[in-house]
């Protein structure tokens, strides 16, 4: 049995309540949407990485290099 803290009202409750005793909210509610919450930010970041790892391994990079100044003097057109 874990407490955890009403996200209504902030009072300390069991996870095994049916109900806040001070407020009535549902704490197994709060429960399911901490948990779908987590699960969609753990699938983002495993896509960032996935994405980031790809683009490693190609050997292309987004980022396209800035051309010293001598580099851009070179392709001025006068």
């Amino acid at each position: 049995m874990r407490v955890i803290k009403c996200t209504e009202c902030g009072t300390p409750i069991s996870t095994k309540a049916t109900a806040c005793p001070k407020c009535g909210a549902n704490p197994k509610e709060q429960i399911r949407r901490l948990g779908f919450i987590s699960k969609v930010c753990l699938i983002l970041l495993l896509l960032g990485l996935a994405g980031n790892l790809l683009n490693f391994c190609s050997g292309t990079s987004s980022m396209l290099p800035v051309p010293s100044p001598k580099q851009a003097n070179e392709y001025a057109v006068e």
